[in-house]
């Protein structure tokens, strides 16, 4: 097949509409590789790298590209810790690490050596923002010239030379001889403040090229119009791909995983292929999550028969380490042996032997039908659909899945892309790529949720958000970075002179104007009662979300309430006097049931209460700054969940005191831009991966069946990974380093042992907010962090 670059009004959502229509697989266990030498010497002191990457193996340093003499290279590691290296005579290493499998990175490399100053002789851009922070920063010498661009040099994509092959997909591989560019040059931000990929207009000199795959015969041939072709080895016509930056098609997830021992499933070709391990059983699941109708085809290889075979799950299917098949957590596989397994029962269907077993799944009204495929195209229901009256639950939004037994020659090949499948699905069934998804709520999360970090300048500190969108917010959060202090929390209903503490049980304090909230952010106006919010030269980060601007009077419930309710983002402030009456209750305002509802009572010093209804709901509650987990006391919400107009309250002072005046914030889930949910932690640095399904800007973890502190963690501090500064909420610590998460495109990757957020076998429960949606129709792809 051949595909070509595209301008398609819109197609890459609210931007130019530069659509890519296929990239180049690197198998690294195939030593693939382009190559090719140069017959002139063009500028070796100034030159331009950019590429579109997708990762695949995660775990071996990886040559981008490289001279054979091994003289100056562009990576992936240093002692395969997949941080991104530049080494020309001298070496630059990013203190982040590149290890999101799941979406696009865009990658730049601007070269002049000329330079007086030896910062700006190297500059390297991730998704268009410049790198700056370095484990190891050498940079060339003045005036140095690198290998490349010079008559003679053989140059190559991926390793070869050097054994250290690339793996993963490579697209729009651009080289620029003579010009040092930015990134705006190769890409931009579209609307929705999402860095997308545009035509690049301008020259690229003697030794300049363009590498697209346009022709899948000819994987090397070059567009820049120099014909500077590139030989391949170990690349077939298959290895030219439609998963592209601007169609993000599914993949096995290698930080998706259970296993019964110490073993994870082993991933090559793109992460399409899957194999288990010696005595183990393991299981994966893909790296997009969806809410939606899709099918894929599957060819299982067993060298036995067994129950090796694909499925498919919830999206949380349970993250610990225990066997855990996906017909215990409402999901189905259909096993190389041709049985259907299913709400722990089975029956009996086609083996498959060298046919392939196609799936059509409809998340949303968990149904599912197994069919064997042929290579003519044949197509053969096996035994019918799955649905709810079989046990399928999806809770709403789910993944493939794969079960692996015993060994290696036990192995899954996926094919999520439409142009690989040998069958047709029936009407309404699509490939599960991100521009199949639904479409999101809100594509731009900065218009209803940000983080600024800030240094203060005394009283007053105006804070000014740095996101896409600006707005002005109804509740701040504010914590002081450098020194123990406490947590400020403020919101519309109570007013800017009204100040609560989530590390204390005070009652509220009051000062004149300690804030007023801006719009586009808000200021420190004020000295306030405790904590700290501006004091001169100190560093502060503040959380900030918009709901109505403004407030009503909402006589939903039996207790008339005040409320500040933003429907879209699923969040609302709501004030009340309580009445001490078992079963009374508060309107919300919001469309849908509150998930994670926060209440103190201003009036009295008394712990905050908190009901989530992700896990044990309202026969339970937590409480801060307690660090205790969830306790059962039906004085609190009268064991009644919220409903989509309602909430109920007790009798307990905490959350309904009898002529005291209450404050609580209310939100629920909503795809796209937020998230409450739970999981459990398996006490490894390769920890649970938990979906959201956008890239996260911040989230809050709590343990909740044992003893231990809250954590917030945000995309801005240090805004890269390893995310490894994490804040307290139940304490006046400063920021705490070496937390360890990773924050991705498509949700969170535990990456510590921490009690906080990742004990083995205790149970979690976390709220996060985006950046933007990992795609969904009509909106672009989020490229990886």
């Amino acid at each position: 097949m051949v595909f070509q670059n595209d301008i398609l009004a819109g197609a890459a959502g609210a931007g130019t509409g530069y659509t890519i229509d296929q990239s180049i697989r690197f198998n690294d266990n195939d030593s693939a590789y382009l190559s090719r030498t140069s017959g002139a010497t063009g500028d070796r002191q100034k030159w331009t790298f950019s590429t579109w990457i997708k990762r695949g193996n995660l775990s071996s340093n990886q040559r981008l590209f490289h001279d054979s003499g091994n003289t100056n290279f562009i990576m992936f590691g240093y002692s395969s810790n997949n941080e991104f290296r530049v080494y020309l005579g001298a070496d630059i290493r990013t203190t982040a690490l590149f290890r999101d499998p799941s979406a696009w990175y865009h990658l730049v490399v601007a070269v002049d050596t000329t330079q007086a100053t030896s910062s700006d002789r190297v500059k390297i851009y991730q998704n268009g923002v410049q790198i700056t922070s370095f484990s190891t920063a050498g940079y060339p010498s003045l005036n140095y010239n690198t290998i490349f661009n010079n008559s003679g040099t053989t140059y190559q994509i991926s390793g070869q030379s050097v054994a250290e092959y690339f793996d993963g997909y490579i697209s729009e591989f651009h080289w620029i001889d003579g010009q040092a560019l930015a990134p705006t040059d190769f890409g931009e931000y579209n609307d929705d403040g999402v860095w997308v990929p545009k035509a690049y207009a301008g020259t690229y000199g003697t030794n300049g090229f363009y590498i697209t795959g346009e022709d899948s015969a000819d994987l090397g041939a070059d567009y820049s119009g120099n014909a500077n072709d590139f030989t391949s080895s170990g690349l077939t016509s298959d290895d030219q791909r439609g998963d592209t930056p601007t169609a993000n098609h599914a993949t096995w997830n290698p930080l998706f995983f259970r296993r019964t021992g110490s073993y994870k499933p082993t991933f090559a070709d793109g992460n399409l292929y899957v194999a288990g391990q010696s005595s183990q059983v393991s299981h994966t699941g893909t790296t997009i999550s969806s809410s939606g109708k899709h099918y894929a085809e599957f060819l299982v290889n067993n060298g036995s028969s067994s129950i090796t075979g694909p499925g498919v799950v919830r999206s949380y299917w349970d993250n610990g380490l225990a066997q855990s098949y996906a017909s215990n957590y409402g999901g189905s596989y259909y096993g190389d042996n041709g049985t259907r397994y299913y709400n722990s029962t089975s029956d009996s269907q086609t083996a498959p032997g060298a046919n392939r077993v196609g799936i059509e799944v409809d998340f949303a009204n968990n149904e599912v039908e197994y069919f064997i495929v042929t290579s003519g195209g044949t197509k053969t229901s096996q035994g019918g659909k799955l649905t709810s009256a079989n046990g399928i639950d999806f809770d709403g939004e789910g993944i493939f899945s794969a079960t692996l037994h015993d060994n290696s020659s036990r192995n899954i090949t996926a094919y999520f892309e439409e142009a690989d499948w040998w069958g047709t699905p029936n009407t309404g069934y699509k490939a599960l790529s991100t521009a199949n998804l639904p479409g999101p709520a809100i594509a731009d999360g900065s218009a209803y949720f940000q983080t600024t970090t800030y240094t203060g300048a005394g009283y007053p500190t105006e804070v000014n958000q740095s996101g896409n969108t600006k707005f002005q917010p109804d509740f701040v959060w504010i914590k002081r970075r450098n020194a123990a202090t406490q947590h400020n929390l403020f919101d519309a209903v109570r007013g800017v002179s009204s100040q609560l503490y989530s590390s204390l049980t005070n009652a509220e304090g009051t000062v004149s104007n300690a804030i007023s909230f801006d719009a586009d952010g808000f200021t420190a106006a004020a000295d306030p009662i405790t904590g700290d919010t501006g004091s001169s030269g100190n560093t502060f980060v503040g959380w900030q979300w918009l709901a109505a601007n403004g407030t009503a009077s909402n006589t939903d419930g039996s207790i008339t309430s005040t409320v500040s309710a933003n429907v879209a983002a699923g969040f609302s402030v709501i004030g009340w006097t309580g009445n001490g009456t078992s079963g009374a209750t508060i309107g919300h305002g919001l469309s849908a049931a509150p998930e994670l509802f926060i209440v103190k009572n201003r009036s009295n010093s008394d712990f905050w209460a908190i009901l989530e209804t992700v896990y044990y709901g309202a026969t339970h509650y937590l409480t801060l700054p307690s660090t205790s987990g969830s306790n059962s006391n039906s004085t609190f919400w009268t064991n009644t969940n919220p409903t989509s107009s309602v909430i109920t309250l007790g009798t307990q002072n905490r959350s309904n005191g009898s002529g005291d005046s209450m404050i609580g914030y209310a939100w629920h889930s909503v795809e796209g831009f937020s998230k409450i949910g739970s999981y459990t932690g398996n006490g490894s640095t390769d920890g649970p991966f938990i979906f959201t399904g956008f890239r996260p800007a911040f989230v809050i973890f709590k343990k909740i069946n044992g003893t231990d502190s809250w954590e917030m963690f945000d995309s801005t501090r240090p805004g890269y990974n390893v995310t490894n500064l994490g804040l307290l909420p139940n304490t006046t610590n400063s920021e705490i380093t070496g937390r360890n998460i990773d924050i991705l495109s498509n949700g969170i990757k535990q990456r510590n042992a921490n009690g906080t957020t990742n004990e083995n076998g205790n149970t979690y429960i976390y709220i996060a907010f985006a950046e933007n949606p990992f795609g969904g129709d009509g909106v672009a792809p989020v490229p990886a962090r």
